[in-house]
């Protein structure tokens, strides 16, 4: 039996270096940025608009058989890997929507692990990245800037709805003591 769990965090914030160094114990496998989240998003979009769940008689049944459809979706995404431990990344899984989702998906609250590094900093590593001729307009108008704007709040919203939810891993933590 599989156990799915979720890692997600910040950009910039060491979660593509915590799979990969979790990728090294035998029994994990932690995928690198994943279409799980956007498969069942799409799932979950198509059901609710589709005329014949709509016209279903009972809205419950209906629920619990989009839920069951998507734990398989869950349980197929990773049917080919032969380890017990999966870890599926994407930087939403800690939004409170997806939290809520997923917690009606599989039965019991999802775990998410993630990693989260002061903000300026992330944003000063972006910036590194990216190269921008015009720093301050970079800074006010960048997709990146934004991006990491919207995965902290995304981050901020899931502990609020489930602080037991989330383990935080911080950046200077990874990268000072990767074994522990």
């Amino acid at each position: 039996m599989k156990t799915i769990r979720f890692l997600s965090g910040l950009p910039r914030s060491g979660s593509t270096v915590l799979a990969g160094i979790l990728n090294q114990h035998p029994s994990v496998h932690a995928s690198s940025t994943s279409s799980l989240l956007d498969i069942l998003i799409g799932t979950l979009k198509a059901w609710s608009e589709s005329r014949s769940v709509k016209a279903a008689i009972d809205p419950k049944e209906s629920e619990k058989e989009i839920h069951r459809i998507l734990r398989t979706i869950c349980d197929e995404k990773y049917s080919q890997i032969d380890k017990p431990i999966i870890l599926d990344k994407s930087r939403t899984w800690a939004s409170s929507r997806n939290i809520s989702t997923m917690t009606q998906i599989l039965g019991a609250p999802p775990k998410i692990i993630a990693t989260v590094r002061n903000i300026p900093d992330c944003v000063a590593s972006m910036v590194r990245v990216a190269k921008p001729t015009d720093l301050d307009e970079f800074l006010r108008t960048s997709d990146l800037v934004r991006h990491i704007k919207e995965s902290y709040q995304n981050l901020e919203s899931g502990y609020r709805l489930a602080p037991e939810s989330i383990l935080f891993v911080e950046y200077d933590d990874l990268v000072d003591n990767p074994q522990e």
